[in-house]
């Protein structure tokens, strides 16, 4: 697999260094004080007055607070707004400070400055604020465990090998930028010896299906976070109808960025009020963890603020995240966990993606793997494997299988060589956990062959990094036949999406053909000749195919079209047919020149004629 430098000249000009990202310049003037009964109790900072320019001598100020809750719908009658709707309560008064309900999770807060005699204040301060109370869904769960534990054998199986699953995602970030963005947080896992996958390819477009693939059995094309408008499941969807989890912070996510001042970084919120966004999941998460710690858990946490629309802007997460892994481990988190923190692919558009590095980089996100030294311990040779796949190639398959393996196997006590595996209705099994998009996958537990291929990893020709690319002159042929297929298909798109969704005619601009900006042959995939589902019959070669990953450029805007298309040519060389491994993308981003239509699918064709 290619390793690209970091500070390629083609790419030193895009790498800028992003400005301080300050919320509020004055401290929050509320907290949360959590005492050991586990009442939580909202206070306000008196001290912090001064700072808001609050005289106490000629005014008074009053506080209040409201409860934030999920607005459920009925699951067999919901609308698109199923997952999109919160509640706050009636503001509730205090003073100094108030003992929060034993069940209240979510809470805003408003102070108003009173004028001595006056009956009308000035609200000068408002924030969030989240607790973790034990919910009833969540102990329902654990006292079920502990009562199946005490009716189970446990001289049969190493119940307590059973580790948490903690999952940190930072949208957009490949292994090669973190490296210019991240340096605190990087040096931080290499210090402290995590397991660093050199060779790890995404497997799809965007965040869900390299998500899925690893929290689901299926992919995406089976199936058919903290910044709401852009979140994974909800982003041109409708989410989840029912809560998915038990501690789901959707909705106090909804209120903070409806409630309070929002400071926007390229298009997206970063700040809601006080408060760095990813502060608020990072600090919800350690309450979680010492709520929790003595329990199994599965956690997910992501954050899309910073990361999704800018290379550069992640930096600002770097003290946040450094400190997070930090506070965890002296939780103890790190014990009986498994952690990952990882990204789902790198910058899809902007600048950077006009060159090849950017190219690459969009395919090869970053992946941490943390197992506690116990494991490590007991299990020298499913760890030593884990290490040998460090430098081999991998993909968000293995990933599934690996947390399947960890979180159900089970070896038996009178025989420690044969490991075992807990099935669905929790006896155990010979079989192993798969994942059925990519059956080959044993997981990251077994060494992977150094020889494997794409095909093997169940990543499809457009992302996978383990070939050779050769530029190309734009004047070749059949580099001017692909960019031609690839204008008329823009083009036929543009105005078949116009008409599907019935758009105002004038809205969207015509596209021009301007130029090819690049051309490259992919060389060698390793493509196996007895693919029975090949579309060509390779028993008689009556074609011979070649790949070419090639960059348009169109008007208005100068925009950027890329495309991976495969072309077919006859025994003569003459054009055949043709097939998009990935049909034409944008690479300039679209929430900011189609701003004009509102369908997901024609946003991605649509240049607005009105910008």
């Amino acid at each position: 697999m290619l390793d690209p430098d970091p500070w390629d000249p083609s790419v030193l000009k895009y790498i800028t260094k992003p400005q301080n990202l300050v919320c509020s310049h004055l401290p929050p003037l509320t907290y949360i004080d959590q005492l050991e009964n586990t009442t939580n109790v909202l206070k306000i900072h008196k001290k912090y007055l001064k700072k808001y320019k609050i005289n106490l001598i000629n005014n008074f100020i009053q506080c209040c607070y409201s409860l934030i809750t999920r607005t459920e719908q009925n699951p067999n009658k919901y609308n698109i707004s199923a997952d999109n709707v919160y509640h706050a309560s009636k503001c509730e008064n205090f003073t100094n400070e108030i003992i929060l309900p034993n069940d209240a999770e979510f809470i805003f807060v408003k102070c108003l400055s009173y004028q001595k005699g006056k009956k009308t204040g000035k609200e000068f301060y408002k924030n969030v604020h989240s607790v973790v109370p034990m919910l009833p869904s969540a102990d329902e769960k654990i006292k079920n465990k502990k009562s199946r534990s005490e009716n189970f054998d446990s001289t049969d199986n190493d119940d307590d090998d059973r580790l948490n699953v903690i999952i940190l995602g930072i949208d957009s970030v490949s292994r090669i930028n973190l490296k210019r963005i991240m340096p605190k947080t990087l040096k931080y896992l290499r210090d402290k010896n995590w397991i660093q996958l050199n060779g790890y390819n995404k497997i799809g477009e965007n965040t869900f299906p390299n998500l899925m693939a690893i929290l689901s059995r299926e992919s995406m094309k089976n199936l058919n976070q903290d910044t709401p408008t852009i979140s994974t499941f909800n982003f041109m969807r409708t989410g989840f109808v029912e809560k998915p989890t038990d501690y789901y912070m959707r909705p106090f996510m909804l209120a903070a960025h409806h409630l309070l001042p929002l400071k926007v970084l390229n298009g997206l919120p970063v700040c809601t009020g006080p408060i760095l966004v990813i502060d608020h999941i990072l600090d919800y998460a350690k309450n979680f963890f010492k709520v929790f710690n003595n329990h199994n858990h599965f956690s997910l946490l992501w954050t899309n603020s910073l990361g999704h629309n800018d290379l550069n802007a992640p930096k600002a997460l770097d003290n946040s995240v450094y400190k997070f892994l930090s506070d965890i481990s002296q939780l103890g988190v790190y014990e009986n966990s498994l952690i990952l923190i990882l990204s789902d692919h790198g910058i899809r558009f902007g600048n950077i993606r006009e060159t090849f590095i950017g190219y690459m980089e969009e395919r090869l996100p970053f992946m941490f793997i943390w197992l506690p030294k116990w494991f490590q311990d007991k299990y020298p040779e499913k760890y030593n494997n884990l290490q040998v796949n460090q430098n081999r190639l991998t993909s968000p398959y293995d990933v599934y299988v690996t947390i399947k393996n960890l979180l159900n196997f089970v070896t038996q006590n009178e025989n420690r060589n044969e490991t075992y595996y807990y099935s669905s209705n929790n006896e155990t099994t010979a079989e192993k956990p798969k994942s059925l998009s990519c059956p080959k996958s044993t997981g990251l537990l077994e060494v992977q062959p150094l020889e494997r291929t794409c095909k093997d990893a169940c990543i499809d020709e457009n992302w996978c990094m383990c070939s050779e690319f050769r530029n190309l002159p734009v004047r070749e042929k059949a580099v001017i036949d692909a960019s031609d297929i690839m204008y008329n298909f823009v083009v036929n798109k543009t105005n078949e999406l116009i008409k599907m969704e019935k758009v105002k005619k004038g809205l969207c601009s015509r596209w021009t053909f301007l130029k090819i900006y690049r051309a490259q042959e992919v060389i060698d995939l390793n493509d196996n000749d007895d693919d029975e589902n090949d579309n060509i019959n390779r028993l008689k070669i009556d074609f011979v195919s070649r790949i070419f990953v090639i960059i348009v450029e169109l008007n208005p805007g100068r925009t950027k079209f890329e495309s991976t298309v495969k072309m077919f040519f006859n025994l003569n060389g003459e054009k055949s047919h043709y097939e998009f491994l990935e049909s034409p993308k944008r690479l300039d981003s679209i929430y900011k020149t189609s701003k004009c239509v509102n369908s997901a699918s024609l946003k991605r064709y649509c240049y607005c004629v009105k910008q």
